[in-house]
């Protein structure tokens, strides 16, 4: 299964993955389906990362309960430039909207992760954190040395 909270289709997303072996798609469009967003309800990407996270629960729960292995993948966008969206739960630590973004994003990582650590399904499970491009503010890091060589966080539980 993939997961996103905006169009599958954008960026040949949907297709990508259908070609390579993914039985379910799971996006915005899923989302209203089921009734769990109003049809028209849009925001910023589609739906917010703090409901995809829920949903993602919810999937998870249901394919773990088989005996079938799977592979669960989804493409969280709250932290995705420029600005980001900040939900409610974001807090206001920096005096920019960004690094608060990052910072909350950051959180709800962690507490999927706790999460899912605590599922029938985790030891059995390899989680597999991937960025797929650099922030593109560039701004965001002016005042880091510029010998610093940046690259996509990649991290494999």
């Amino acid at each position: 299964m993939a997961m996103f909270g905006s169009n599958a289709s954008f960026g040949g997303r949907k297709e990508f993955f259908t070609q390579h072996g993914v039985d379910e798609i799971y996006d915005l469009y899923t989302a209203r389906d089921k009734g769990l967003i109003p049809y028209n309800y849009y925001k910023w990407w589609g739906f917010e990362d703090k409901k995809l996270w829920e949903y993602a629960k919810e999937e998870l729960t249901r394919l773990g309960q088989s005996d079938q292995p799977f592979n669960f993948t989804m493409l969280t966008c709250d932290s995705h430039f420029p600005n980001g969206l900040r939900c409610e739960d974001c807090g206001r630590e920096y005096s920019k909207k960004y690094p608060n973004v990052l910072h909350c994003c950051s959180i709800k990582v962690l507490e999927f992760i706790n999460w899912c650590k605590q599922q029938p399904f985790y030891e059995n499970t390899t989680i597999v954190l991937s960025g797929d491009h650099l922030t593109m503010d560039p701004n965001f890091f002016k005042d880091v040395d510029p010998n610093y060589q940046r690259t996509i966080y990649n991290c494999i539980i």
